[in-house]
């Protein structure tokens, strides 16, 4: 499966449309890449799939026109998927055509645990105001595809 991921990802980079909007993926656990991707795919979603958020920044870098949507976990290793939102967003000039959604194991109510505290996203004080701006969407794990689809589709109304 670890394969299939990188095969597909550097075969989109080398193909990608410029005209299409695509969902970046990205999420430490290949088990779960693997599935949120496939299912995406066979509901007619173009994804660009990562299970390296460095990886995915540089593409993002690269790609920043061609993204709609950036879906991430939270707690994946050498950045967090909020460090990642926050870089992404830099990357696009504060563009608020991308939508972000984050899934974590880590959510609760709003709340996310956060460098051994805990923030409120959907409040506006001064931690939490750069966060709420751009994160679109929280989804707590576990979560159904349903609910992963269910959000897409919102925000792709909003886009």
């Amino acid at each position: 499966m670890i394969s299939l991921i990188y095969h597909v990802v550097s075969e989109v980079h080398k193909s990608l449309d410029k005209n299409t909007n695509y969902i970046l993926l990205v999420d430490d656990d290949k088990d779960i890449l693997n599935l949120y991707s496939e299912f995406l795919r066979l509901n007619g979603f173009p994804v660009v799939a990562f299970d390296d958020p460095i990886k995915a920044l540089n593409f993002a870098r690269d790609n920043i026109s061609t993204l709609s949507i950036v879906i991430t976990d939270y707690k994946m290793p050498e950045i967090s998927g909020i460090e990642l939102i926050k870089k992404i967003y830099d990357t696009s000039n504060g563009d608020n055509t991308i939508k972000f959604i984050l899934i974590s194991a880590y959510l609760k109510e709003n709340f996310i645990h956060l460098d051994d505290t805990f923030i409120n996203i959907s409040n506006n004080d001064d931690r939490s105001t750069e966060l709420s701006l751009k994160i679109h969407k929280q989804l707590e794990k576990p979560l159904t595809l349903e609910s992963l689809r269910a959000s897409i589709y919102e925000l792709y109304k909003q886009c």
